[in-house]
C-alpha cells in the first residue's frame, strides 16, 4: 500500500488523501525524498563494443542506477531521468529494478 501511495505522490502532490493523514503529518517533500527515480538508459556491453543496450531502470538516485548497470557488465552509461506520469508508468514496467 505504501508503494502505491508514494507513486501517487510522484504524479501529483495534491493526492494527499491517499495516506489517510493530513498535510502536516505527511507532506509532498517527504514523499519526494522517499520515492524512487526512473531512468532511461543506453549503454555499451563490455567486450562487445558494437552492441548497445537500452531500457529503463528504477533506482534511488543516478549513482545507484550506474552501479546497478555496472554490475551487469555495461559501460559508457547514459542516463536520463523520466518524471511525471510517464515515469510512473515506466516504473511499473521497468527492465531493471
Amino acid at each position: 500500500m505504501v508503494k502505491y501511495q508514494l507513486l501517487a505522490f510522484r504524479v501529483s502532490c495534491s493526492i494527499i488523501w491517499l495516506t489517510g493523514k493530513n498535510e502536516d503529518e505527511y507532506d509532498c517533500e517527504t514523499a519526494r525524498r522517499q520515492s524512487v527515480a526512473v531512468f532511461k538508459y543506453s549503454a555499451v556491453v563490455r567486450n562487445r563494443e558494437e552492441m548497445v543496450e537500452s531500457g529503463t531502470i528504477v533506482a534511488d538516485n543516478e549513482r545507484q542506477a550506474r552501479e546497478k548497470l555496472e554490475r551487469l557488465n555495461l559501460i559508457d552509461v547514459r542516463l536520463k531521468r523520466i518524471g511525471g506520469l510517464s515515469g510512473l508508468v515506466k516504473s511499473l514496467t521497468a527492465d531493471i529494478r
